[in-house]
């Protein structure tokens, strides 16, 4: 009884933790900006969606120069960056 206890919590504590299972949540405009300043330091300018998976934020940097970042919005992952 016991052994089909264990077996059965394994496999359901199995199918809760399968990424498959799981659905990420999305990350914020703000902590895409922190993302997209922390490859180019400086002032955000705008932050919007670009598509469904993606923000595109505008980066001021402190030497003037303008850098557009793109960052997905299920992984927080740089896609592109200028």
């Amino acid at each position: 009884m016991n052994r089909i206890l264990l077996i059965i919590m394994l496999l359901v504590g199995g199918l809760a933790s399968s990424p498959d299972m799981a659905f990420a949540e999305e990350i914020s405009k703000q902590q895409a900006a922190k993302i997209a300043t922390s490859r180019y330091p400086g002032r955000v300018i705008d932050v919007k969606p670009v598509n469904d998976n993606a923000y595109q934020i505008k980066v001021l940097d402190t030497d003037g120069g303008l850098h557009i970042v793109i960052v997905n919005k299920q992984s927080g992952n740089i896609e592109s960056a200028n």
